[in-house]
């Protein structure tokens, strides 16, 4: 019983698949052809298609449908009851190419519902539905189904050799292969054909013929296991499957026949679709299902629009119109206007595409830079770059320091930070007998050197030294105080 159910499963498994390809169509003269053109021998009915198995000897008509395929294919998500379709009735709704699905509107949806098991279908010549979607030979409730002495075997008619517990007939074991169905795992095989999991490991595994060497096992891997059998790969069941069409639900790229399976959307898609606001669901793009579109307007599947600031998503999702963000406008402030390295730049502004683009900026020499700009005159010697001088009462403006003997008032205003003798200094100048306007002294004007001999500009020297003696102090002269003192010197004498 339990190689019985397996068969069954792998079967239905099968015929799942078979639903979704197209890589198997009917000839002219009514056999079945590969979609690489190879003819094939055996047809075991899986539903709404018919799965083309070659074993050598065994001919059987080949059922076509309006398109001339031996499968077909439902509109994408169109299961039992489920659709997508919008509607107001059944007569919007398109048929989906099965007599056994019928077509109904249910709360606004197209749906498909699956005929009762034994209602007639036309897919297969006396076809009758088995209750889930497919058209089929037979079934097991429904053995009358069957003539001349065959019997219900997986939904299809097999002679009554293949109930009788042996194996001969051209069998290749115990009442499968052949004429039979296809075996269940560890029952012999001569090739792929004879098993339900369409892999025969062991010798003689790849051939159409030979003798029954092989094993029927469960798949491990795409390949070599299932290369045999054609363009095929392994489920997680370990049975070689058609590769899927466009817009099924699928695990990884192997399963799809386009070779790409977007992780975000696990359908098999024409394209990558990995890009932002990307993706091959038509319930996110308005497309078909498999079709890579850009994402509708407002949504965000995939959430690659998180708001992110200052110029790149504002939270409203995709664009629609192209595979991008919904961005922050051009023109939206992103930056503030501020100061660096003393010039003041205006407010930055986003260009809608994602940048935070610099304003314009202005070099606020010889002031210093504010939060308010760059100003064109100053209150304090604050207020202007170093180099410069404010000129209070005389015009309120940053103005660059003097150099060389200049004249001056403060020591701010020279860039040597010394005024003395009303001209800009070397030093402050500040010893007895010294000056820096180079008029009273033998030096330069500008720097600091002795007042002449003879010279007392400051009256530093009154009372005691009477004038400067030329090297930087002050001298008792030789005039009438010095001649006094000789008197008094003689007289005593």
């Amino acid at each position: 019983m339990a190689n019985g159910r397996s068969a069954r499963g792998g079967q239905q498994r099968l015929r799942r698949e078979a639903r979704r390809s197209h890589s198997v169509h009917c000839s002219a003269h009514g056999r079945a052809v590969a979609a690489a053109g190879r003819e094939l021998h055996w047809l075991w009915p899986l539903g709404l298609g018919l799965l083309a198995l070659g074993v050598a000897g065994s001919t059987y008509s080949c059922a076509l449908d309006a398109s001339g395929l031996a499968t077909t294919s439902a509109p994408t998500g169109a299961g039992a009851s489920g659709g997508g379709q919008e509607c107001s009735g059944p007569d919007d709704c398109a048929s989906i190419g099965s007599s056994c699905r019928g077509v109904a509107c249910s709360a606004g949806k197209c749906t498909w519902p699956f005929l009762e098991e034994g209602h007639g279908c036309t897919e297969l010549a006396a076809g009758i539905c088995d209750g889930k979607g497919d058209c089929v030979q037979c079934t097991e409730a429904h053995q009358e189904s069957c003539t001349d002495g065959k019997r219900c075997q997986l939904n299809r008619c097999v002679p009554a050799h293949c109930f009788d517990g042996l194996s001969g007939s051209g069998e290749t074991d115990v009442d499968c292969g052949g004429e039979c169905a296809p075996c269940s795992n560890d029952k012999h095989c001569h090739s792929f054909v004879a098993c339900l999991s369409l892999f025969c490991s062991g010798a003689g595994a790849g051939g159409s013929g030979g003798s029954a060497a092989g094993t029927c096992a469960p798949c491990t891997d795409d390949a070599p296991d299932c290369v045999p059998a054609g363009n095929l790969w392994c489920d997680a069941d370990g049975v070689c499957q058609p590769k899927k069409d466009l817009g099924i639900v699928c695990n990884g790229p192997g399963e799809c026949e386009s070779g790409f399976c977007p992780a975000q959307d696990l359908v098999c898609c024409a394209g990558a679709c990995i890009g932002i606001c990307e993706s091959c669901r038509g319930a996110n793009t308005g497309e078909g299902d498999g079709q890579c579109a850009p994402v509708q307007q407002g949504q965000d599947p995939d959430n690659d629009c998180p708001h992110t600031d200052p110029c790149g998503p504002v939270g409203q999702g995709c664009r629609g119109d192209a595979a991008a963000c919904v961005l922050h406008a051009s023109g939206e402030p992103c930056a503030p206007a501020g100061c660096n390295n003393n010039s003041f730049g205006a407010a930055w502004t986003c260009d809608g595409q994602g940048s935070c683009l610099a304003g314009g900026s202005t070099d606020c020499s010889p002031y210093i830079c504010n939060a308010s700009g760059c100003p064109t005159s100053c209150g304090s010697q604050l207020e202007c770059l170093s180099g410069n001088y404010c000129a209070l009462g005389n015009g309120n403006a940053c103005t660059p320091q003097k150099s060389g003997p200049e004249s001056c008032s403060f020591a701010y205003e020279c860039n040597s930070g010394h005024c003395a003798d009303d001209t800009c200094c070397d030093s402050d100048c500040l010893g007895v007998c010294e000056a820096c306007d180079g008029v009273l002294t033998d030096g330069a004007a500008g720097t600091c050197s002795p007042v002449s001999y003879g010279e007392d500009p400051a009256g530093e020297c009154a009372g005691v030294r009477p004038f400067c003696d030329g090297t930087g102090q002050c001298a008792l002269g030789t005039g009438a105080s010095g001649g006094g003192g000789s008197g008094t010197g003689g007289s005593g004498g």
